[in-house]
């Protein structure tokens, strides 16, 4: 069994909060002190995207991720846009 992911609901929600103020995924990062090695998440969850067969626990996760952070990605765009 694999070591658990630093990856939770309050890390995710203080990313996306980061990223919709406009800062980049690497700033957030960063500013949370999470590690280099963790930036898989995103990854993560785009191939489970992709994935045909049921998703696990862990891949649900990364999915979720994923979306939110496209999702925080156009919220901050389109406050970009009405400036």
């Amino acid at each position: 069994m694999g070591r658990k992911s630093a990856l939770t609901k309050l890390i995710q929600s203080q990313i996306v909060e980061i990223l919709e103020a406009g800062n980049y995924q690497k700033t957030a990062y960063e500013s949370l002190g999470i590690p280099k090695a963790t930036y898989d998440w995103l990854k993560e969850g785009e191939k489970a995207e992709s994935k045909e067969e049921k998703l696990t626990k862990k891949e649900k996760v990364y999915l979720e991720f994923s979306e939110s952070i496209k999702k925080a990605v156009q919220v901050a765009r389109q406050k970009n846009l009405k400036v």
